[in-house]
């Protein structure tokens, strides 16, 4: 680290004592890009996070909206099959212990598409994994952390909607698209008057989108109380 007193951008409570890639690295195929992002965290947030980078890297290889993402495939085959025959893989786990189920699957109109076998995901891990995710991005543009008081709305977009929402993105003069291979993009707002106010557009593997805000807390809406 070039400055010993820089604080860790995810918790910003330790000392940064090593550099962290932000979009993991487990969701590449060798050789990295070269333009990777990676930020000054501290080592029990480090640690901590390469543990949930595997989570999120199994659950989109076997997300329905990724999985046939020629990336996603490879991973599969070469990382999340090992992970599971050495029962390694928490996100697979249910399929050795039979805990996989057969789940309805609608359109957001609510058109049935059939049955589909579906695994049980820790979602506020993943909610977790991604608010660590903006919190480097955001450092990594803007040389500043999101304040702690600071709460994330993270939604998953369905896919009939991804086109409409990144154009309305595009229209209010996003900052991006920001793009890693063909394995990650985003796109940013933030606002003049709060710039620590945000919201993001990130897709993983062409499939898996989320929008993300950011904003003091008591001034977002959660997706519970929208609902």
């Amino acid at each position: 680290m070039d400055d010993p007193a820089t604080p860790c951008v995810y918790c910003g409570r330790q000392q940064a004592t090593t550099m962290d890639h932000v979009i993991p690295r487990c969701l590449f195929l060798p050789p990295l890009p070269s333009d990777m992002v990676t930020v000054p965290v501290c080592e029990d947030c480090n640690n901590e996070k390469s543990k949930d980078d595997s989570y999120f890297r199994d659950m989109l290889a076997i997300d329905l909206q990724t999985s046939e993402h020629p990336v996603a495939k490879t991973l599969f085959k070469n990382k999340v099959l090992k992970a599971v025959q050495k029962n390694r893989s928490e996100v697979a786990r249910p399929v050795l212990t039979g805990a996989v189920r057969m789940s309805p699957l609608r359109t957001s109109g609510g058109i049935y598409l059939g049955h589909y076998p579906s695994v049980p995901i820790d979602g506020e891990r993943v909610n977790e994994t991604i608010r660590t995710m903006v919190r480097g991005l955001y450092y990594k543009l803007k040389k500043q952390r999101i304040p702690d008081n600071y709460a994330f709305d993270i939604r998953r977009v369905d896919p009939l909607y991804v086109r409409s929402l990144h154009e309305d993105m595009v229209r209010m003069k996003a900052n991006g698209p920001y793009t890693l291979a063909n394995v990650f993009a985003c796109l940013f707002l933030y606002a003049i008057e709060d710039p620590f106010v945000s919201s993001w557009l990130l897709s993983f593997f062409d499939g898996f989108v989320l929008i993300v805000h950011t904003a003091p807390e008591g001034g977002l809406v959660s997706s519970e109380e929208s609902e």
